[in-house]
């Protein structure tokens, strides 16, 4: 009785059946055997193959490895071969220089005018000099204080009218121990022309914001903080260019 996979008189139902040697001469003739080496055609001569046993031609090798890419290095006997492996560039290599410069400049100049503010109480303008007249013009609710040109001149003696020509109160600056008694001050209560009369003369005489002395503690601070940061700053500045041109 035939098989599944054969004729009625025995012949295979698919191809045709060869025997070994008849299997071996076409292998020849068709170039079938060509390019798979055998044990006797290594250079090791087939270690640990059978003699005359053919190689796996996708077996793996080690030596045919091609170096891995995307910055990692190659494993295996090939690593000699490859370049040095370098890291990648980095990305904030300028952060330690602006760094620097934001602790140099930006914030000692905030702690300058933070301490300014404070000194004057945030009153803005800077002081007007006045003539031998003695008039100048001033807004309305401002604190002032009379700034005399020589040391040793008492302002808080002179003598302030309003553009009504009303008096207006001078008292002297406290502060410092009363070194500070000899600076008159007063307060603008209209906007307009103000006259200022003294004993010595109003030529060179300077009216302008008034200082806050009892913060002086605070100011002295933030000069020093702002010292600070700029010596620092001025640190981390060079450190940062000294960095940057290395990872060039």
């Amino acid at each position: 009785m035939a098989g599944p996979y054969e004729n009625e008189d025995g012949s295979p139902r698919y191809g045709q059946r060869l025997d070994p040697e008849e299997l071996a001469a076409y292998r020849r003739a068709h170039g079938l055997d060509a390019g798979i080496p055998t044990s006797s055609s290594l250079p090791d001569g087939g270690q640990g193959l059978p003699p005359g046993g053919e190689v796996n031609p996708y077996r793996y090798d080690p030596q045919a490895v091609p170096p891995a890419r995307h910055g990692l290095r190659p494993v295996g006997p090939r690593t000699a071969a490859v370049p040095p492996w370098r890291s990648p560039r980095p990305r904030h290599r300028w952060r330690l220089l602006v760094v620097g410069l934001v602790t140099m400049v930006v914030i000692p100049v905030v702690l300058l005018v933070s301490s300014a503010l404070l000194l004057t109480g945030g009153q803005g303008g800077s002081g007007v000099a006045l003539s031998a007249s003695g008039g100048v013009y001033l807004g309305a609710s401002r604190q002032l204080a009379i700034y005399s040109p020589g040391l040793g001149e008492d302002t808080s003696r002179c003598a302030v009218t309003d553009p009504a020509g009303a008096p207006v109160s001078v008292t002297p600056l406290e502060g410092m121990g009363g070194s500070l008694s000899t600076i008159g001050t007063f307060t603008t209560s209209v906007e307009g022309e103000y006259r200022l009369s003294c004993p010595q003369g109003t030529d060179g005489v300077v009216v302008g914001p008034r200082a806050y002395t009892e913060r002086f503690g605070i100011i002295a601070v933030l000069v020093v903080a702002a010292l600070g940061c700029g010596l620092l700053g001025l640190g981390l500045t060079v450190g940062g260019l000294v960095r940057a041109v290395r990872r060039r």
